[in-house]
């Protein structure tokens, strides 16, 4: 879904249980990864994606907390 999509349709995203949001810049063949491994994680939601450019896309990802952001953040960069 675009970033776009997901803020037309609020019952996509809970900005209550989820209000950090992040645009993740990742190379198009880990997107598929990068889901698998956030997928079991409750204090995150991949809320979809956009094409980037360069073989890239921009991932969009609400967070429960600024906290888990930056760990996630950290561990994939």
């Amino acid at each position: 879904m675009k970033y776009s999509e997901i803020v037309d349709h609020p019952r996509s995203w809970n900005r209550d249980t989820h209000p950090v949001v992040a645009h993740i810049e990742i190379e198009t063949e880990q997107l598929g990864e990068f889901e698998r491994l956030l997928a079991d994680q409750t204090q995150v939601r991949v809320l979809g994606h956009d094409e980037g450019s360069h073989g890239q896309v921009v991932a969009h990802v609400a967070y429960a907390s600024a906290e888990m952001k930056r760990r996630i953040e950290s561990r994939w960069a």
